[in-house]
């Protein structure tokens, strides 16, 4: 009898070994289970829970099992089962997207509305059903909306002379790829992408302003996501600011007198609207008034090409903050012989060692910053090149990242050949709004002030530029072009 029970124990303990291991062996392999395990990454869960359904095209395919944050705590990580019948629906092309209600503006419909009366769940789409598989574990992407949204021709292509810039925002505000940037209710760019930063605390937008409206993004500018908001009170009435953001969200993007910004220009935009004046100030009345007068009758052609030039440095103090030095000025540009484009600008425009004093001995120049700014607003980093060593206040800067293609100055409106136009009617063009062009047999303003890099043209070439006459930083004189070297002529 002994004996009986003791192989009837054996017995036992083998078959729990045995089946034990089963167990283990199907925990451990998700296909041979039947439960197929897959994480996906997304910026936001939108209240998506534990227990939420999975669906593929609308059918219910697997559930929502875990949602937490990945290890850096950048993303959120879902965690999601789909059944053996669904398995094969998921491969490397899939789109997995949380549902919620969206509205995409009048043209675009709503989607999601179901999650208005119960929780929101995940949906997948597999627009190649044939491509490769997922693996069983595998870590995946998610989309920020439905796939059937998500069309790469539904943005315009960049166009040269636009601006592209990068803004910092403390949150998506229900912005999409494609959202507009908007002036005043005007449509003047778009968002082009939008990503986590690495850090998980902001979210980085890839923007893009067209080439005829860059001009009114400066670094005084102040950028919003665009979000209704009701002002008011019940007694005097309510008003609804930003209120075309309930059918389309958009950037809003408020002009203000500064610096044109560069392309790659990076900013941070504001998760509510500035207060803005809403009444057309009184200038416009004048700029519209010359807008529409005649233009002057030109005396020669305006074949040359005039440019602004931006530069900015800092003077480092040991005992006191740091001297910021800015100058805006004129410089002519054109394409040298090498294939290079260069401008020649004063000295005094773009070298703050060669004219800025402390009061203390020689000044100590960091973070200089020279920028061109190109017709129709392009705004280029640029460098110098070569600085007069004679001491006369002239300087040639190459410009960086411009176009193979750019039209300089037509190499025959350059005078390089020492007349400085002593003789003959002189004009003055000054680039960008810094004032009016003079003219005259002995045209030179009273002060360089505003007028520094002035192009001088006589008898329709371009004879040199307006710089600091020795001794006197504030008193203009004609720096002939013949001083630069043949190198760098066209």
């Amino acid at each position: 009898m002994d004996r009986i029970r003791y192989v009837i124990g054996l017995l036992t303990l083998g078959v729990a070994v045995f089946v034990g291991w089963l167990l283990v062996d199907l925990l451990r392999d998700d296909d041979k289970s039947g439960v197929f395990w897959l994480h996906i990454e997304l910026d936001d869960v939108r209240g998506l829970k534990p227990g939420a359904d999975v669906r593929y095209r609308g059918v219910t395919v697997g559930s929502v099992r875990d949602v937490g944050l990945t290890d850096d705590g950048g993303r959120a990580l879902v965690t999601v089962w789909i059944g053996e019948s669904a398995e094969h629906l998921a491969t490397v092309d899939s789109r997995f997207w949380v549902v919620v209600p969206r509205f995409a503006g009048l043209t675009g419909g709503a989607s999601g509305l179901d999650t208005l009366v119960r929780d929101s769940y995940v949906a997948f789409l597999a627009p190649d059903e044939t491509g490769p598989r997922l693996a069983a574990g595998s870590v995946i992407v998610g989309s920020e909306r439905p796939w059937s949204e998500r069309q790469d021709a539904a943005l315009e292509p960049v166009e040269r002379g636009d601006l592209t810039m990068t803004l910092l925002a403390p949150d998506r505000g229900d912005l999409e790829v494609g959202s507009a940037v908007r002036v005043r209710g005007m449509r003047v760019g778009e968002v082009r992408a939008i990503d986590l930063a690495e850090d998980g605390k902001h979210l980085r937008m890839e923007v893009r302003v067209e080439r005829r409206y860059r001009r009114l993004v400066t670094d005084g500018s102040r950028l919003w996501i665009a979000r209704p908001r009701v002002s008011g009170a019940l007694i005097g009435g309510f008003s609804v600011e930003d209120i075309g953001a309930i059918l389309a969200p958009y950037v809003g993007l408020e002009a203000a007198p500064g610096t044109p910004v560069p392309d790659g220009y990076v900013t941070a935009v504001s998760a509510a609207r500035p207060e803005i004046p809403e009444d057309v100030p009184a200038t416009a009345f004048a700029a519209e008034r010359t807008a529409a007068a005649p233009a002057p009758r030109e005396t020669t052609a305006r074949e040359q090409r005039i440019v602004e030039v931006l530069y900015e440095a800092e003077d480092s103090d040991t005992f006191s903050a740091n001297d910021h030095i800015e100058r805006r000025s004129s410089g002519v540009l054109w394409v040298d012989r090498s294939g290079r484009v260069v401008v020649a600008t004063p000295r005094s425009a773009c070298d703050a060692a060669w004219f800025h004093e402390d009061g203390i001995g020689s000044a100590d120049i960091v973070a200089e910053t020279i920028r061109v700014v190109l017709e129709g607003g392009q705004v280029l980093r640029a460098v110098r090149s070569w600085v007069d060593a004679e001491g006369r206040d002239l300087a040639v800067l190459r410009v960086e990242g411009a176009a193979s293609d750019e039209r300089g100055t037509d190499p025959q409106r350059l005078a390089f050949d020492g007349d400085l136009g002593e003789r003959g009617e002189r004009q003055i063009h000054v680039a960008g709004d810094g004032g009016a062009d003079v003219r005259g047999a002995d045209a030179l303003p009273a002060t360089i002030e505003g007028r520094r890099g002035a192009v001088v043209e006589v008898d329709g070439r371009v004879v040199g530029v307006l710089g600091a006459g020795p001794g006197a930083a504030d008193r203009p004189v004609v720096v002939a072009l013949r001083h630069v070297p043949a190198e760098l002529r066209p």
